[in-house]
């Protein structure tokens, strides 16, 4: 979003976004109010050239209150979202992007929608996912995770220790190693291929990832040579290899025209769509139809076990 409030050099050399305004994907309002005029008005929204343009703007209706969430990561200039014209603004403090959209989907669902529940989730997934004892060596089992300086890194510090299974060691964890985003974070990675700070040849060979500054992109890369700067980085997702990959396992591979809105819209149309960018941006997306056949075969295997044990 465009500002007309001079920045000092301190702030730009932190980082030269003001503000990220979520746009208004499907997945993102509440399915029952969802209706195409809402994207043009979100792309107005998001591209409005001063303050007195979002005051013209009266696309919410007459007589509707809107709730929206407010979350921020941990540039500086965050703090200065406070309020939204014509709705209720709900400060949720600071949060990683994925965190924020769980958020609103699961308010919009009834479902409860706290930070915690939002990690009691993650964590309790991993768990029945990955069994404890799942022997796998100690070069898999641990992970080194390149925070970016950013919030990233601090949310993963607070539930690593209860991730079973899974040594996690976070570098750039945001705890004041250094500057959001300097040679370091997803962008950093993907772009110049290089280790970012606060890796060294101790880290040779284990799986490594980066987030970007608010946890919504993920690169894996590995450091291949204790001699050599470059990385081999995971990033065969935009590539004709995984086509080739996905195709021979019998998976439906589409194509569509360059955009998340559109991949989205497409992924929308099965019970599990997938898609990923090079940059580290993804989403897996489920339907209800699964999610509804899912919970039904949870619930059959609950019973059955309780039978075959009493």
């Amino acid at each position: 979003m465009a500002s007309d409030v001079p920045m000092s050099p301190e702030l730009e050399q932190i980082d030269d976004e003001i503000h990220d305004i979520f746009r208004a994907l499907p997945g993102l309002l509440r399915e029952t109010s969802y209706h195409p005029t809402w994207e043009p008005f979100a792309d107005a929204l998001a591209n409005a050239p001063n303050p007195d343009a979002l005051l013209r703007m009266r696309a919410l209706g007459e007589g509707h209150l809107a709730q929206v969430l407010l979350a921020r990561d941990t540039r500086l200039t965050g703090e200065g979202v406070n309020a939204v014209i014509g709705a209720v603004a709900l400060d949720m403090g600071i949060l990683t992007t994925p965190q924020l959209h769980w958020i609103v989907r699961s308010k919009n669902k009834g479902l409860k929608a706290s930070e915690m529940d939002y990690f009691t989730q993650v964590i309790d997934s991993y768990r029945f996912l990955v069994p404890k004892d799942k022997g796998a060596d100690v070069m898999n089992n641990r992970l080194i995770v390149d925070g970016a300086n950013g919030i990233g890194g601090l949310k993963l510090e607070e539930i690593k220790a209860k991730i079973s299974g899974l040594d996690i060691d976070v570098r750039n964890s945001g705890k004041g190693e250094g500057i959001l985003n300097e040679r370091c974070g997803a962008d950093f990675v993907q772009k110049d291929k290089v280790v970012p700070i606060g890796f060294g040849l101790e880290d040779v060979g284990f799986r490594s990832t980066s987030f970007d500054g608010d946890a919504d992109r993920l690169v894996y890369f590995r450091i291949v040579s204790s001699t050599d700067t470059r990385i081999d980085l995971v990033d065969a997702y935009a590539n004709g290899a995984s086509t080739d990959f996905l195709e021979n396992l019998g998976l439906e591979v589409v194509f569509t025209p360059t955009g998340v809105k559109y991949l989205h819209k497409i992924a929308l149309e099965y019970d599990i769509g997938i898609y990923f960018e090079a940059n580290g941006h993804g989403t897996v997306l489920f339907s209800d139809h699964f999610v509804s056949r899912l919970g039904s075969f949870t619930s059959e295997s609950s019973r059955s076990n309780r039978y075959r044990y009493n």
